[in-house]
């Protein structure tokens, strides 16, 4: 409900299902990043993607690359694009 009011009085921008962000706020590589990983919570970021994260290499990957699990179903978003690779056992924790 204080969603719903903070998004109509537009002090909040509904990006998709349950994922909000501040009005014009740039869309940026940590934006993307952390989209995903509100929307695909089994998943790991890896390779380009995470290179580009930690500021490391000179690449900037079009597309969010995600590690997932290969038990569930690859997960379909409008945006960001994905580009998905599947693991075969436990991902590392930091």
């Amino acid at each position: 409900m204080a969603m719903s009011r903070l998004v109509a009085a537009r002090k909040l921008q509904r990006v998709t299902r349950g994922v909000y962000s501040l009005p014009q706020r740039a869309i940026s590589a940590q934006r993307s990043l952390a989209e995903v990983a509100l929307r695909v919570p089994r998943g790991v970021v890896c390779l380009l993607s995470a290179l580009c994260l930690h500021g490391i290499g000179a690449q900037a990957p079009l597309e969010v690359w995600l590690a997932i699990p290969q038990t569930i179903p690859a997960p379909r978003l409008g945006s960001p694009a994905l580009r998905v690779v599947r693991r075969s056992g436990a991902a590392p924790s930091a």
